[in-house]
């Protein structure tokens, strides 16, 4: 039975599937950088500092100044959605944008990558947090060209694997049939079609 592909894209296609392969290993295993997780260390930190800011400079007494603050983050900020600081009690002091309508509680006071916490405190005592909310951050698997992702890497090596070896491969075995071609026949097509061949001088 004559196969369908050649040995050719058979080689190419088992080189480009064992590519992606470690590709998707080194996903699991998270060689590749985690970007949810980057994301929600750099939105933890932009918090943390704006608390900072906040306390160092005494605003939380001066609400109205606080609340100019947040206008500003939640302004200009590409993912910030709104902001809000809270009491020790849980009641909201100053906010900006739709906080108190699409905030959600979280388990513990943890973080997530669109609802970050600080607290805020005054010696040992919390005496307040500062909330703000983040867009969703798209998911690694979304095919986006803004923002790469792993589907857009799977697709870049899927089609630039499968050029690069298919090429690679195909002047290779241009390379290894010369080399292992019959030197005889070779003479033979340089003299020309009238010459003997050296398997009829064989036999």
């Amino acid at each position: 039975m004559r196969r369908i592909f050649s040995p050719l894209v058979r080689i190419t296609t088992s080189l480009v599937g064992m590519t992606l392969t470690l590709v998707l290993l080194a996903q699991a295993f998270r060689i590749i950088p985690d970007v949810q997780t980057e994301a929600l260390l750099n939105r933890k930190r932009t918090v943390e500092a704006l608390t900072i800011q906040l306390t160092s400079t005494r605003a939380v007494a001066d609400l109205s100044a606080t609340a100019e603050v947040l206008d500003a983050v939640v302004e200009r900020g590409p993912d910030v959605l709104s902001a809000a600081l809270r009491d020790a009690s849980g009641e909201i002091l100053v906010e900006a944008g739709n906080h108190e309508q699409f905030w959600q509680r979280i388990p513990d006071g943890r973080s997530t990558a669109e609802f970050v916490r600080a607290p805020i405190y005054s010696g040992d005592a919390e005496v307040g947090a500062l909330e703000v909310r983040f867009a969703p951050l798209p998911s690694p698997w979304a095919l986006s060209l803004d923002h790469g992702g792993v589907t857009a890497l799977l697709l870049f090596v899927t089609f630039g694997g499968a050029l690069g070896y298919f090429f690679v491969l195909r002047r290779s075995l241009r390379a290894l049939d010369l080399v292992v071609e019959d030197p005889g026949e070779m003479a033979a097509r340089a003299l020309g079609p009238g010459a003997p061949s050296a398997r009829a001088d064989r036999s």
